[in-house]
C-alpha cells in the first residue's frame, strides 16, 4: 500500500489534511511542526501518492471469476464459500433506484448466502442473462435485466466488479444505479 511507503509525519499530514480537510495549522499540532512543515509534508505525500504505480489484478482473477460463477450456477454453498476470501465484502450500489443490498455484507457465509439467495429470487435468468465483461480492466459481469417469469423477480440491469486477491475473491460491487454506467454496455440502454 501506497501510504505505508510514507514516513509517518507525511503520512498524518497528508490524511488529516486530505481525507478529513484539518488546515495545516491543526495538523501541524497534531505532529508537532510548523504549519508550513505540515503544509510540505503533505505535498510530498501527494506526490508519492500520485506517482505510484495502480495496483496489479491478481494473475488468477479470471480462473477465480470463472470459477465463482460455476460454483454459483450450481448452487453449492461449499464451493461458492470456498473462493471467498474470509473476510469478502458485497456493496450494494443502487442509490434507491434498484433493489441490493442495503448494507455492505461481510465474511465468506453471509455473502455466498446472499448470492444464493438472489440467484433463487430471480431464478435461471440470474445466469442466462449474465454477460461476462471487463469491469475497470478486470473480469466482471453485466447483465440488461429480465422480466422475471415464473413467480421470480424481474432484475433490474447491473454490473458486478469483483476484486481478487491471494486466489480469493475479496470484493464484489452490485452497480445498480444507472447513473454509473457511463462508459459501459449498459449505458446507452437504460435511462
Amino acid at each position: 500500500m501506497v501510504l505505508e511507503r510514507l514516513s509517518p509525519d507525511q503520512r498524518v499530514a497528508f490524511v488529516l489534511h486530505d481525507g478529513f480537510a484539518m488546515p495545516f495549522a491543526e495538523g501541524a499540532g497534531v505532529i508537532g511542526a510548523s504549519e508550513a512543515a505540515a503544509r510540505q509534508l503533505a505535498s510530498r505525500a501527494r506526490k508519492a501518492v500520485a506517482a505510484a504505480p495502480p495496483p496489479r489484478p491478481d494473475p488468477t482473477h479470471d480462473e477465480v471469476v470463472g470459477r465463482l460463477m460455476a460454483a454459483m450456477a450450481s448452487g453449492d454453498l461449499h464451493s461458492v464459500v470456498s473462493l471467498l476470501h474470509p473476510d469478502v465484502t458485497f456493496t450494494g450500489d443502487a442509490n434507491g433506484r434498484a433493489p441490493t443490498a442495503a448494507r455492505v455484507i461481510c465474511g465468506a457465509d453471509k455473502v455466498a448466502r446472499f448470492m444464493l439467495g438472489l440467484a433463487r429470487r430471480y431464478g435461471p435468468a440470474f445466469y442466462t442473462a449474465n454477460q461476462l465483461a471487463l469491469v475497470n480492466g478486470e473480469l466482471g459481469s453485466y447483465t440488461l435485466g429480465t422480466a422475471g417469469d415464473g413467480g421470480h423477480w424481474a432484475m433490474l440491469p447491473r454490473i458486478t466488479a469483483m476484486t481478487v486477491r491471494d486466489g480469493k475473491v475479496c470484493a464484489l460491487w452490485d452497480i445498480a444505479n444507472p447513473d454509473k454506467f457511463s462508459g459501459s454496455p449498459l449505458r446507452d440502454l437504460v435511462g
